[in-house]
């Protein structure tokens, strides 16, 4: 049996499990066992084996490292966040998300922002980034949930912005009138089975997430100016 801690966005996790997959996927965020856990994840025979309902055709370690995603997306509300699934970047500082239905092309335009703009793009996570409100703001953060890439950097910063994605001849976007977005970002997060207790919670962390992130519609193919014309709609918009 293995256990851990790990950290992400400034919240400790101890971690009990089987397989030693779950803890290299997570090594990048494990820390010292001397510090007190916000959470204790510890999967049982009956949590596993509604995950391999879900991944009939996977593997019994991968089956627990994704119990364990589970688990913390049913608990995690406690703590003003929630997961997403996108991918995440930071550019200069800043957070983006680029979300859509698997196979769209999150990865594909995060590799074109990273050719256009090199060392200033840094790709925080491939899959499931964790989103958490705090002092007004939102931040968005790598988690070892990080796809087939492996794209996973143990970092938070300030998210400015999410990109609902959409494949498209040419390469356009807009803002999103914020009364539209609320069912959109229901549908990016991992929010379940939520309990009636954590619910509250979960409407708060809404609000603050509508309220304080922008929010645009992507439609992009896959050359280098769909990154340039996102980032000019993105951060040229309020220049």
């Amino acid at each position: 049996m293995e256990q851990f801690k790990i950290k992400c966005a400034d919240m400790i996790f101890e971690i009990h499990c089987k397989y030693e997959f779950s803890k290299q996927y997570c090594s990048k965020y494990i820390i010292e066992d001397t510090q007190k856990a916000d959470l204790i994840i510890a999967p049982d025979a009956e949590d596993i084996r509604e995950m391999k309902n879900v991944l009939t055709a996977e593997d019994d370690d991968y089956i627990e490292f994704m119990t364990i995603y589970l688990m913390l997306s049913r608990q995690i509300s406690k703590f003003n966040s929630a997961f997403m699934h996108a991918a995440a970047i930071s550019i200069d500082g800043q957070g983006v998300a680029f979300t859509a239905p698997s196979g769209t092309g999150k990865s594909t335009h995060i590799v074109q922002w990273r050719k256009l703009f090199g060392d200033r793009v840094l790709a925080i996570n491939g899959d499931k980034p964790l989103l958490t409100a705090r002092d007004s703001k939102v931040y968005i953060s790598g988690t070892p949930w990080c796809g087939k890439e492996r794209w996973s950097l143990n970092i938070s910063v300030p998210l400015k912005a999410i990109c609902f994605l959409e494949r498209g001849k040419e390469n356009v976007i807009e803002p999103l009138d914020k009364k539209y977005v609320l069912s959109k970002i229901i549908n990016a997060l991992s929010m379940p089975k939520i309990g009636s207790d954590d619910m509250e919670n979960m409407f708060e962390f809404l609000n603050s997430l509508i309220n304080n992130v922008e929010f645009y519609l992507l439609k992009c193919n896959i050359s280098t100016d769909a990154a340039e014309i996102a980032y000019d709609g993105i951060f040229k918009a309020e220049e």
